[in-house]
């Protein structure tokens, strides 16, 4: 199977900082997959995710390949306020992706009553976007990351404020873009939704970053014990598969 992206001999560094945020990445990702993204704070990340999503140009060394054009056939949700202010409803804002790629107004607003939908945020529509509470105007954002026809779809942090109906309805339409062989990149703080909604995974450890299939507690435990990075160590540790743990494992399971 060819990658949707493939990072060869991959760094970055920002114009305003002194030392590259990314070196020597040399990643494969595949299409039809989930993949969660694991790393400590100061791993570069958010950086490897904007990388994927083709809004970097400050190239450090080596570069990205893929079977997709970088920045236009990538949507990108980076965990904040993602309302425009352009336009006055969540129907046209969910819209602005779409007109950007000369979809006429019908298809528009049938996509995004469909993904309105399968968010459960179809009662937002017509609401105001100066009227969203900050869980709301993150389900819009993660919307308008979803709506586009493209080849990856990048959430950043997207569980935070969410409660556990909309959790679940983001991990489903996910689910449902990894099926229609798109690669769907999702980076997490919590190791438990991160093994347990992924095929795939993307962990960082002794400066590195690996790519594990069907990852398991066991894998970043066993990539955690090669690196010096206390947090990775910890996760390990903390999430040895108790029982509460199985017990949230299943509940995702059932509701996704």
């Amino acid at each position: 199977m060819n990658p949707a992206i493939r990072f060869i001999d991959y760094g970055f560094t920002y114009a305003s900082g002194d030392k590259p945020a990314l070196v020597n990445v040399n990643l494969d990702l595949l299409p039809g997959r989930i993949t969660s993204v694991i790393a400590p704070q100061g791993a570069g990340k958010t950086t490897l995710l904007r990388a994927a999503a083709g809004l970097l140009g400050e190239i450090y060394n080596g570069e990205v390949k893929g079977s997709l054009q970088l920045g236009e056939s990538a949507a990108f949700f980076d965990g904040y306020v993602q309302v425009t202010l352009a336009v006055e409803t969540v129907r046209e804002e969910l819209g602005l992706p779409l007109f950007a790629a000369g979809v006429n107004r019908a298809e528009r607003d049938a996509r995004a009553v469909a993904i309105s939908r399968q968010l459960g945020i179809e009662y937002l529509l017509d609401r105001h976007v100066t009227e969203l509470s900050g869980g709301e105007e993150k389900l819009v954002g993660i919307a308008a990351a979803l709506i586009p026809d493209v080849q990856v779809h990048v959430l950043d942090e997207p569980f935070e404020q969410l409660d556990v109906a909309h959790f679940a309805a983001v991990i489903r339409a996910a689910k449902l873009r990894a099926r229609r062989g798109r690669l769907v990149l999702v980076a997490t703080s919590s190791l438990d939704v991160a093994l347990n909604i992924a095929d795939s995974a993307l962990l960082f450890s002794n400066d590195m970053w690996h790519s594990v299939e069907t990852p398991s507690y066991s894998d970043v435990a066993r990539l955690a014990m090669l690196g010096e990075s206390p947090v990775m160590t910890f996760l390990s540790e903390h999430h040895s598969d108790p029982t509460g743990v199985r017990r949230f494992r299943d509940a995702v399971r059932r509701a996704s």
